[in-house]
């Protein structure tokens, strides 16, 4: 019976160590690749964002690591307490969604109509809001929402511009109460996104808002700093 010389052996088994490397890489390439598709195919700006830099990270080494959802409690608990003492249950609305909490500023509350500037009424929930979130380690993204009735005037030639500006306001008047403006991000949806169908004026009432989503922050460190940070203790 014919031997098998040692070297052949050898060989045969770093090729095979070699082709198991490069598919463990193809593999965790293409579950990259689907994670991306299936992020950009709701075609919502914000998942997007957060999927490129996901994979952003991933490449060049960094590692994430989240926060504890179950510190919004008392967060929660802080604005329904505002909002029952000051009988803003049908303007301010909280719930707790699987990555954070949803908060509704409904535009009675926060603006006059076709008015950027926001209404004495409304400090108060935004006061207990800034306060809330500065000392937190979370993200928000500040989001402006308009019905479908059309605005043509010089301050905003359109329902883009209304719902920009008053998420702008919102975000300047959170700044200006102590919150981060690094853990802030603001964007106009104008009359693309409503709760409900533009049927009548209590419907559009209710899609007149600023929406914050509020989600726990990223922590990350590059994979470089975190093993030198071991490597010294």
């Amino acid at each position: 019976m014919a031997r098998l010389n040692r070297s052949t052996v050898s060989r045969s088994n770093s090729n095979n160590d070699a082709f198991h490397m490069t598919w463990s890489d193809m593999t965790a390439l293409l579950l990259t690749l689907f994670a991306y598709i299936i992020s950009i195919s709701t075609i919502d700006q914000v998942k997007l964002t957060k999927a490129t830099q996901s994979i952003n990270r991933g490449l060049i080494g960094q590692q994430e690591e989240y926060v504890s959802l179950n510190d919004f409690q008392d967060f929660s608990e802080a604005i329904k307490e505002v909002v029952t003492e000051n009988k803003l249950e049908s303007d301010v609305s909280v719930q707790q969604v699987a990555n954070g909490m949803l908060i509704n500023l409904g535009d009675k509350m926060l603006f006059e109509s076709g008015s950027a500037d926001l209404k004495s009424a409304a400090y108060k929930v935004l006061d207990v809001l800034a306060s809330e979130l500065a000392k937190r380690s979370v993200t928000v993204m500040v989001e402006g929402h308009t019905d479908d009735m059309p605005i043509h005037t010089e301050d905003f030639p359109s329902n883009w511009h209304l719902s920009s500006e008053r998420a702008a306001e919102v975000v300047t008047y959170l700044i200006k109460n102590g919150v981060d403006p690094v853990n802030l991000t603001l964007i106009g949806y104008a009359d693309i996104k409503p709760i409900i169908a533009n049927t009548g004026d209590e419907s559009r009432q209710k899609n007149r808002r600023v929406t914050l989503f509020v989600e726990p922050k990223r922590h990350v460190e590059s994979l470089q700093e975190s093993i030198g940070k071991r490597g010294a203790s």
